[in-house]
């Protein structure tokens, strides 16, 4: 039942990014449909590093993670791309999605531990 919601939630994700373009889009959107989530978890990685602030890698990324059943990183890489876009009702559907999907997640402030590959936090708004 998780694998399906969680494959539920890669094609809810990847349908609305795939318009935002991008050759990683659609061969990450390959690889989660293949069941390869390690490596689209890499490709969406390396996107991540390119530009940190990127809220659909972001939100690729944590599709990825939740696949692999790393529901925390998933939650905070979702909620560091709700930050960054939150008129994107995409990311606000995983994210609830995400947490409707298992036991409750817990906040993370800026006191908590960070995922091990979490990207530097946004700048502040001007």
């Amino acid at each position: 039942m998780m694998r399906a919601a969680v494959v539920a939630l890669c094609m809810v994700l990847s349908a609305a990014a795939h318009a935002a373009g991008g050759d990683w889009i659609a061969k990450g959107r390959e690889l989660m449909a293949r069941g390869e989530f390690e490596s689209a978890r890499r490709l969406y990685g390396e996107a991540v590093e390119r530009n940190p602030f990127d809220p659909v890698a972001l939100n690729n990324l944590a599709v990825a993670h939740a696949a692999q059943g790393d529901r925390r990183t998933a939650a905070a890489l979702l909620q560091r791309a709700k930050q960054l876009a939150p008129y994107r009702g995409d990311i606000a559907q995983n994210l609830q999605r995400l947490e409707q999907a298992g036991p409750e997640l817990p906040e993370l402030d800026e006191t908590s531990a960070a995922p091990v590959d979490m990207p530097p936090a946004p700048p502040p708004r001007w």
